[in-house]
């Protein structure tokens, strides 16, 4: 079945419960709930904020927030499988093919890694969705705020189970690899950035502590912001999988995936949704389109 078939038959039966919904959503509203887009721990809590001007084709976390919060709180991956691996010298391969397919290569499974991750959580979401008609558990309403809080839904006291369900079905889905890759070639110049290099950052995630992250270079007089710092690579991935999964600047990127059909080509449809990515707006999005296109990066899609 497509995913356009798929998410229809999901939502229409999200829309058609009835007399358990008032049950159900009073005993949601006892589980702990998420205010607003944040959590009750700043600490924990990561957004990329709009309203912050962004320059070179970077992105942000919120002030305050240290980018090592921000992945802990992402994913419950183990993050040492990668930790200790040899992470290739880019910037020594002369050759650019030899360089892209070492690049590929190497970031290519971390991003499948993810994006297993993401399908796993999906997975237990629609399991909830499967029982609606006879009536939520008490686990499951945990299930449900659990990927709440993951997934930075909005959630009020008026917010019902269908709601929060609906909201999820649309963040929680997997990214195409071939997108993903191109944002991290285009970002990371094929791995050879100052930012990848040191500070494990291939997608130009900004942050805004002292300390947080590396001062760039040509930052613009009376800008604070730094260039983010993750432990591995593999914690930067997942940050930004996730940023792109719940910030309402990629609203439109999840709307065209719930109503895509998966497809080879589905990294060159979506990368209409990453518009705000960037200062550059279309003009980005057509860099990475072509960015797929050239470099035949649809073959990484499973």
């Amino acid at each position: 079945m497509g995913r356009m078939k798929r998410f229809g038959i999901i939502v229409s039966t999200l829309l058609l419960m009835g007399v358990q919904s008032n049950q159900q959503d009073a005993a949601f509203h006892q589980q702990p709930a998420l205010e607003g887009t944040e959590s009750s721990d700043r600490s924990t809590t990561v957004v990329v904020v709009d309203e912050r001007p962004l320059a070179d084709d970077e992105t942000a976390l919120e002030e305050g927030v240290s980018p090592e919060a921000a992945t802990s709180n992402v994913f419950a991956a183990n993050l040492t499988e990668h930790s200790f691996e040899q992470v290739p010298d880019f910037r020594s391969m002369t050759v650019v093919s030899d360089k892209k397919r070492a690049f590929l290569e190497f970031l290519a499974p971390k991003v499948h890694a993810s994006n297993e991750s993401i399908q796993a959580d999906r997975i237990q979401l629609l399991s909830v969705v499967a029982r609606l008609y006879i009536g939520l558990t008490d686990a499951d309403l945990e299930q449900v705020n659990a990927l709440a809080r993951r997934y930075k839904v909005p959630m009020t006291a008026k917010t019902t189970v269908r709601q929060a369900i609906h909201e999820l079905l649309l963040r929680v889905d997997q990214i195409p690899v071939s997108l993903v890759l191109a944002q991290g070639a285009t970002e990371s110049g094929w791995g050879t950035s100052r930012f990848a290099r040191d500070a494990n950052n291939y997608f130009g995630i900004w942050c805004f502590t002292a300390g947080c992250g590396l001062t760039p270079l040509a930052r613009d007089e009376g800008r604070s912001h730094q260039v983010a710092h993750f432990e591995t690579v593999d914690a930067g991935v997942r940050y930004y999988m996730n940023n792109i999964n719940t910030h309402r600047a990629y609203a439109k990127f999840r709307q065209l995936r719930a109503a895509l059909d998966p497809s080879d080509q589905a990294g060159l449809v979506l990368a209409d949704g990453l518009a705000h990515y960037s200062e550059r707006g279309e003009e980005y999005v057509q860099d990475i389109k072509g960015m797929i296109r050239y470099n035949q990066l649809a073959r990484f899609n499973p």
